[in-house]
């Protein structure tokens, strides 16, 4: 029950034409399908079709191919949804890769999937497009443009881009199951030096446990002050058990900027950025070292790491000094709005803190009608996931940032939390993050849970403790106020 899934073969095939109906050509990995055990999905194959693309464009003219071409990545059946870190590593395998001489093959619908690889392609136009049941991943730097619905539908379906820009004309729809394990998802990556941008002219729906993955370029801070833009021109609907992650550049800060018309968060739904601010500082055994960004905890002489900072104090030797606890930084009011920072690197064998909280920055033109969550805690020290460096002496991550600015605000119960990381038992923990919430119209809902906590007193005795954040409830001027300044 623990045995891994085998890799996807391959398969090449060369002729002047292709063509055919309802044929199937695939690599698939192999899935682990024990509903027990730790095992994990094989990646997939590699597929190769090689044509003359003037005889195959002929060909089309009178009867397109209609073949499925797919090098799926394994799945794993007991735990499908098992969270990638910022390197994508999860159990699932990742997909193979599927070659083209053009375009013309392009399947509509497509039910496979696999990573494209096509000589040249930057831009690919489609009229609609349904990915259903397959992963599909589009050459780095290309721009996926659809004029009409994007639907991504299906046990483990998904699509994926780097560096790119996504374009929908029409609604823009990630649809699982109500019930089963493997969740569809949308993932869009930008490097260090480029602003992805995805744009939707109608509506966004997230249903059934689908999930959105949005990876931020870095930002210098000024315009623009973003490292991902995600425009909804329509309303976006994020229903129950699904999420929005926005992961912040972890050692710049630069994060996602979200802009809907209007926005529904159901229950056991919204933005979940825990642990996705700055981090992955490794201990190099001096203590000058720290962890990433403006709050970062310090390494300290006896190998433990300080707590990260943000609304409140990390926790150190001495917090008001600021001596091997992180700092404050920005402000409970007034932008730029951050993300949260990485606790102090604990012993000098490469261990590292805590990651920061994420920056959830959501600007909804009319209502933001709340119900779920939005959650950017710091990470712990000892937080178990592959990229994120367990470390018993490691401080804690500070809370992240939340950012939110909407004409009305209602809501029947949800929960607002940007809270600090723990720490180690020799480290300490990270300070509260920073929330603040501005509206036109509307009165402090009661029935909302807001915390911006400090990760508690545990730790290295002796030290300080960490300190809370903050939380703002602020009014928007009317739109048409007019400000003289004499």
């Amino acid at each position: 029950s623990y045995g891994g899934g085998g890799s996807g073969g391959s398969v090449f095939l060369q002729g002047r034409t292709l063509k055919g109906v309802n044929g199937i050509i695939s690599a698939n990995g192999g899935s682990h399908t024990s509903a027990t055990g730790g095992g994990s999905g094989g990646g997939g194959g590699r597929v190769a079709v090689v044509y003359d693309p003037a005889a195959q464009g002929a060909q089309s003219l009178i009867a397109r191919p209609q073949i499925v071409f797919s090098a799926n990545q394994g799945l794993v059946s007991n735990n499908e949804n098992a969270s990638p870190d910022r390197t994508g590593i999860t159990s699932w395998g990742r997909p193979g890769t599927l070659y083209f001489p053009d375009q013309q093959l392009f399947p509509q619908p497509l039910t496979g999937g696999g990573v494209i690889e096509i000589p040249g392609a930057t831009a690919f136009l489609l009229k609609s497009l349904t990915v259903s049941n397959g992963y599909l991943v589009f050459p780095a730097g290309a721009s996926l443009i659809v004029s009409n619905d994007l639907n991504i539908i299906g046990q483990g379906g998904g699509i994926e881009l780097t560096n790119g820009l996504l374009e929908v004309g029409g609604s823009l729809r990630v649809n699982g199951f109500a019930t089963g394990a493997r969740y569809p998802r949308l993932r869009l990556w930008a490097d260090n030096n480029n602003a992805s941008s995805i744009t939707v002219g109608g509506d966004l729906h997230l249903t059934n446990r689908a999930s959105l993955w949005i990876h931020s370029g870095c930002t210098n801070g000024l315009a623009p002050d973003y490292g991902v833009l995600v425009t909804v021109h329509g309303n976006a609907f994020i229903s129950q058990g699904s999420w929005i992650y926005p992961h912040a550049q972890p050692t710049n800060g630069g994060a996602p900027l979200f802009r809907f018309k209007n926005c529904w968060i159901g229950p056991n739904a919204g933005f979940n950025a825990d642990g996705l601010g700055f981090g992955g500082k490794i201990a190099d055994g001096t203590t000058t070292n720290r962890g990433y960004g403006p709050g970062g905890g310090w390494y300290s002489a006896y190998a433990y790491g300080g707590g990260a900072g943000h609304g409140g104090y990390g926790g150190g030797t001495a917090v008001l000094a600021g001596v091997l606890c992180g700092g404050l930084y920005g402000s409970s009011n007034t932008p730029p709005f951050y993300p949260g920072s990485n606790g102090g690197p604990g012993s000098p064998s490469g261990g590292q803190g805590g990651w920061g909280g994420g920056l959830i920055r959501l600007e909804v033109t009319e209502t933001l009608d709340f119900n779920g969550l939005m959650s950017a805690n710091g990470g712990s020290s000892t937080f178990a996931g592959v990229a994120r460096g367990p470390s018993y002496y490691g401080g804690g991550g500070s809370g992240g940032g939340i950012y939110v600015q909407c004409r009305s605000f209602t809501s029947t119960g949800g929960t607002i939390r940007a809270n600090g990381g723990p720490s180690g038992p020799s480290g300490k923990a990270g300070g509260g993050g920073r929330i603040a919430v501005f509206r036109h119209s509307g009165e402090l809902p009661g029935v909302i849970t807001w915390q911006a906590n400090s990760g508690g007193t545990g730790g290295q005795s002796g030290w300080s403790n960490p300190e809370n954040g903050t939380i703002h409830w602020g009014f928007l001027p009317p739109r048409g106020t007019l400000f003289i300044i004499r």
